[in-house]
This record gives C-alpha cells, sequence and structure tokens, in this order.
C-alpha cells in the first residue's frame, strides 16, 4: 500500500491569503493530480488559471509547472517537515491571455501592406513593416 502524504494549500487571491485547506494523497503523486485535488478542495478554481508555488530554503517563492519541479520541491520539504505546504495563486490576467487578445485586436495603425501578413501575429502588416535582411519571406508589424 502507498504512503499518504499530507498536503496544506494556502489560496491567494490578487496577492492576499484568503484561504488553507488540507488533503492527502498517495506518495506517487504527479503535477497532473496535484492540480485536479487542487481543484476539488478549492472549487471556484475550475476555470481559473493559477500557479503552485513552494518555499525553497533560501526562502524564495518556486513555481511547480511540471513533473520534475514536483518531485525535486517535495524531497526539499520533506526535510522541513511531514506536511507539504504549497500556496496557489490565482493569475487574473496570465501572460498567454494577453497574447491572446492582442492577437484578436488591430496591430498597428497607418499605411497598409495587401497581401503581407506579420510573422509575429499572423495578421495584415498595417503601420511599419519590418523585413528580415537574410530570412526571405519574414515580415513583422510594427
Amino acid at each position: 500500500m502507498d504512503k499518504l502524504l499530507q498536503f496544506k494549500v494556502f489560496l491567494y487571491i490578487g496577492g492576499k491569503q484568503q484561504e488553507v485547506r488540507r488533503f492527502c494523497c498517495d506518495e506517487n503523486i504527479d503535477v497532473g493530480t496535484l492540480n485536479k485535488n487542487i481543484k476539488e478542495i478549492f472549487s471556484h478554481l475550475e476555470d481559473k488559471e493559477f500557479v503552485i508555488k513552494w518555499e525553497d530554503e533560501e526562502g524564495d517563492k518556486v513555481d511547480i509547472s511540471n513533473d520534475q519541479e514536483l518531485m525535486l520541491a517535495m524531497k526539499e520539504m520533506k526535510k522541513i517537515g511531514s506536511v507539504y505546504k504549497l500556496d496557489v495563486h490565482i493569475l487574473e490576467n496570465p501572460w498567454w491571455k494577453q497574447v491572446e487578445v492582442k492577437k484578436t485586436s488591430q496591430n498597428c495603425s497607418g499605411e497598409e501592406h495587401p497581401g503581407i501578413i506579420c510573422f509575429c501575429c499572423h495578421q495584415q502588416v498595417k503601420g511599419f513593416r519590418y523585413k528580415c535582411v537574410i530570412c526571405p519571406n519574414y515580415d513583422m508589424c510594427g
């Protein structure tokens, strides 16, 4: 039978601690299962973007985004005690959603360049047009 691990999870919204919850799971946890467990104990996180962090020996808050980072965090936290303490921060406006908004909005204003598509935003180049002097077919809007 697998050994049960205890987690104590602190939820932060807008940088302020809002809730604290505990849960147990088996020792063969992966980051996907951890995310699922966190969404279960904080049911209002179901549709929210969040990041999981742990505090290292120097007091830095370190992100956990894959299984390797989770195993390292658990190895280090085990030295401190039997309860694994994690911080969950809700991301109000994550960078990847900002990029999506920029892609859907109009890029620069100014002269249109018909048939010329920006390599970065994949829209028609409007305004300043930047070309690579080495790469063929590489155009970018300003």
